[in-house]
């Protein structure tokens, strides 16, 4: 057993590198309209699992999510993938690539809430 969790883990890294390295390769971008990867090498990689039975309350707090960063001008590209194979099924992967170290630490500007708004 400890065996195959090793090799799970490492059948996950690999799947990350790949998409790492694939979401920029074929990327075709105007000149100019991103940094390229030695300016800009770091890249949000985040997995999260939604508990049995509520998926379709995950995917509609998700898309609510997608929302809010709409709303608060978010202007990175976000990429999501679900498992869909595996003891990792309906686990869902979400990343945003080709940023700076310094613009992890503000990933999006605050918007104030309708409470502040409304004051």
């Amino acid at each position: 057993m400890h065996r195959m969790a090793r090799r799970s883990r490492a059948r996950v890294a690999a799947l990350l590198i790949v998409v790492a390295s694939s979401a920029r390769a074929g990327a075709q971008d105007p000149p100019g309209s991103l940094p390229r990867i030695g300016d800009a090498p770091y890249a949000r990689i985040a997995i999260l699992r939604p508990h049995d039975g509520d998926t379709v309350d995950f995917e509609a707090g998700y898309i609510r999510h997608l929302a809010w960063h709409q709303q608060s001008r978010d202007t990175w590209a976000w990429y999501g993938w679900t498992i869909t194979f595996g003891e990792r099924q309906r686990w869902f992967v979400y990343a945003s690539f080709g940023h700076t170290a310094a613009s992890l630490d503000a990933p999006v500007a605050r918007q104030p809430t309708m409470n502040e708004t409304t004051s």
